[in-house]
């Protein structure tokens, strides 16, 4: 069984960098799965380290257009934590008849993850 160190506040940041490191305002150069691919190892040790995590991963909800925001919703539905529904629903309601209605799918998703704990605030 592995063992998994605890991450510092200081690594999580740097993780979160990461992640929006690809984040473009004047559009994309390399396609999602590209970014994806050199993100796996900092989506996969956020997913990880769960709780902990979630004061940062839950800000790049807000930036619905870009990538981190997507790998945020990746990253929250493998956390599965009550502590994401909120957010979780108000990134629905906010883009559900916007330009990013496609990632309430990832949201819901989410959400399902949590499982019962998302009903009532449903």
């Amino acid at each position: 069984m592995e063992i998994i160190k605890s991450l510092s506040k200081n690594e999580i940041l740097a993780l979160i960098k990461e992640l929006k490191q690809y984040d473009n305002n004047k559009g994309y150069k390399l396609s999602y799965e590209q970014v994806k691919k050199k993100l796996d190892n900092a989506i996969k040790k956020l997913s990880v380290h769960g709780e902990r995590c979630l004061d940062y991963v839950h800000p790049l909800l807000e930036h619905e257009e870009t990538w981190s925001c997507s790998f945020a919703l990746e990253i929250l539905k493998q956390i599965k934590s009550e502590k994401s529904v909120l957010p979780l629903i108000n990134f629905i309601k906010r883009n559900e008849n916007g330009d990013y209605w496609d990632w309430c799918d990832s949201a819901l998703f989410a959400l399902i993850e949590i499982g019962e704990q998302a009903i009532n605030p449903l």
